[in-house]
């Protein structure tokens, strides 16, 4: 008989037939096994104080609730995190999109729900990285620029029926906005800073030990689909000494004209670590135009968050970066004191990956001074919910041990959990997940139809658990 994973499975395409359509090629094998599990929260009871706030929500008593999901580059990759937005917000209202970051002006990889791109060059750090000159803040980025000319272009980019435009814009910064000169404008010709780059320079690349496609593309600034249809691939599958065909961007230097910009801006409120605009009216697009330095060196950003003024339901704000862990977080300060202002009723955290690529043999500690953070950080009252990490193909024993690790702190400490280590066939499952192209190459990371399969998946678990608490 077909146990209740696979009935989820099949259910996943059959409810998900547009986006089967666009990016499905293969259907999933029913005869994998993926255990007994079902999609459960451990210690339901432990998300409480959420449920009351969606109950509350459901009864047009309050018109927001506020969902933040911490994690790593499973989660960068915005496959996974966009699905569960969609799937919550059709349930409870579609607030707005929540935390975006300029990622390829960064040169980092980008969620698909967004795009970024500018005139000027802007260096970046990342709170995964070992030594940084920046505080980097609420989205575990930052980016910064000298460019007193510098244009910063952010739009939202659904691949969804789900309407994204917003009037509110919340900037996050490090030092308190009045040291910084910028204003958010419109310009009526929207490709008006990509107008400013050359024609692309093609060149053959040969795959190295360890690549796969998304690194390509964030390497030379591109996306996996760009890849796949430049050189003809079915699959996301590459080999060591392969040639693929990648393409360079060059830029003109002409400066773009500044004062073609215009404010779209109807209110500006400063606060310490971040300013909040309110706009003329929707927009599916902006521009940060950047005027002068003041009392800093430089513009920095830390993260922004994009809502829907007048359009009540549910926020999913989604933090993830790179080769982060727990330790990472919660040795940032000054994520802290931007988290508050995002006032969380559910904090979900899905980290653990780089502590296995790390030979980190111990997390409970880690997990436990996060939390603690994430508590002293704010005043309101929020629910967490714990997320183990998939199994590791190179480090299978230690990928088990980690979430053991962490099912065991959640049974202590009566948390919420989501054991997807176990959902998704537990250890060496991984070989399994790649012949089903849900796993990459690589045996860490899934595929697009993998980590949207995973998104789909939580938004269900929490779905049901809300509805069995709405039942009591």
């Amino acid at each position: 008989m077909m146990n209740r994973i696979h009935i989820v499975l099949l259910y996943f395409i059959l409810i998900s037939g547009d986006i089967v359509a666009q990016n499905y090629s293969t259907p999933f094998d029913n005869k994998f096994d993926i255990g007994e599990n079902s999609l459960t929260i451990l210690n339901d009871h432990g998300l409480d104080v959420f449920f009351k706030k969606l109950d509350s929500l459901d009864r047009n008593l309050i018109d927001k609730v506020s969902i933040l999901h911490i994690g790593d580059s499973h989660l960068q990759a915005g496959f996974g995190s966009n699905e569960t937005r969609k799937r919550l917000q059709l349930r409870f209202g579609n607030s707005g999109q929540g935390l975006v970051f300029p990622y390829k002006v960064a040169k980092t990889n980008s969620p698909p729900d967004s795009y970024s791109f500018s005139n000027s060059e802007w260096n970046a750090y990342k709170i995964s990285q070992s030594q940084n000159e920046f505080d980097i803040g609420i989205k575990g980025y930052s980016i910064y620029t000298t460019d007193d000319s510098a244009i910063l272009k952010l739009s939202v980019n659904p691949k969804d029926s789900l309407d994204y435009s917003f009037d509110k814009v919340t900037v996050f910064h490090p030092f308190p906005a009045s040291d910084f000169s910028y204003d958010i404008t419109h310009h009526n010709n929207r490709e008006v800073l990509e107008e400013s780059v050359h024609d692309m320079t093609q060149f053959n690349y040969k795959v190295k030990r360890g690549d796969y496609l998304g690194k390509i593309a964030e390497e030379f600034d591109t996306s996996v689909s760009e890849l796949k249809k430049l050189n003809g691939l079915q699959s996301n599958f590459i080999y060591e000494n392969q040639i693929l065909i990648v393409l360079k961007k060059e830029r003109y230097s002409e400066p773009v004209n500044g004062l073609e910009f215009t404010s779209m801006v109807n209110s500006r409120t400063d606060f310490d670590y971040h300013s909040e605009f309110i706009l003329d009216s929707l927009k599916e697009y902006m521009f940060i135009k950047n005027l002068s330095r003041l009392k800093t060196r430089s513009l920095q950003i830390n993260g922004i968050s994009l809502e829907k003024m007048n359009a009540p339901g549910l926020l999913y704000h989604m933090i993830g970066v790179n080769g982060a862990t727990y330790e990472d977080y919660y040795t940032s300060e000054l994520f802290f004191k931007q988290l508050h202002h995002l006032n969380p009723d559910l904090i979900i955290l899905s980290l653990g990956t780089n502590e296995v690529s790390d030979n980190k043999s111990y997390i409970e500690e880690d997990i436990g001074l996060f939390i603690d953070k994430l508590y002293q950080s704010t005043q309101r009252q929020f629910s967490v919910l714990l997320t183990t990490p998939l199994d590791y193909k190179r480090k299978s024993a230690l990928a088990f041990n980690l979430s053991n690790q962490i099912l065991n702190y959640i049974s202590i400490h009566d948390l919420a959990c989501i054991n997807f280590y176990d959902l998704f066939g537990g250890q060496g499952a991984m070989s399994q997940l790649q012949q089903l192209e849900l796993a990459q190459s690589d045996g860490i990371h899934l595929t697009a139809k993998g980590y949207k399969l995973q998104g789909f998946l939580l938004a269900s678990a929490l779905l049901e658990a809300y509805d069995n608490y709405s039942d009591d």
